[in-house]
């Protein structure tokens, strides 16, 4: 498939697994420079490995979205680093934790503040 995006670049939250790590296959498939980001240090690691064989720029970091400076840090550092951003994907998500009120807080501090966050 070509979606005409090669030579963009592109940041995913999220990115290590399931429709995250699929949003990164696809992107990296059709020639995009990449960052991405999750909380899990070994599962970044992993993803980062195997994806090092591509032909594309790739950038990873262990991020947690909720946390606002840290966050919006990386998504600074990462577009710079990229050259610029055309492409930004908030994938990282909370919900389905729960039905308490402190799912519905995580879920409201990753889910939306997180992309506020970086946009």
């Amino acid at each position: 498939m070509d979606l005409g995006l090669k030579g963009k670049r592109a940041i995913v939250t999220g990115g290590t697994r399931g429709i995250g790590r699929a949003i990164v296959d696809v992107l990296i498939d059709e020639g995009c420079d990449i960052a991405f980001c999750a909380r899990n240090q070994d599962e970044v690691f992993e993803t980062h490995e195997a994806l090092s064989n591509s032909n594309t720029k790739i950038i990873s970091g262990v991020v947690d979205v909720a946390q606002s400076s840290p966050f919006r840090n990386w998504i600074v550092e990462s577009a710079e680093e990229l050259g610029g951003l055309d492409i930004l994907i908030a994938n990282a998500s909370a919900l389905g934790v729960g039905a308490d009120e402190e799912a519905w807080r995580t879920s409201l501090e990753v889910d939306i503040l997180g992309t506020v966050r970086a946009v």
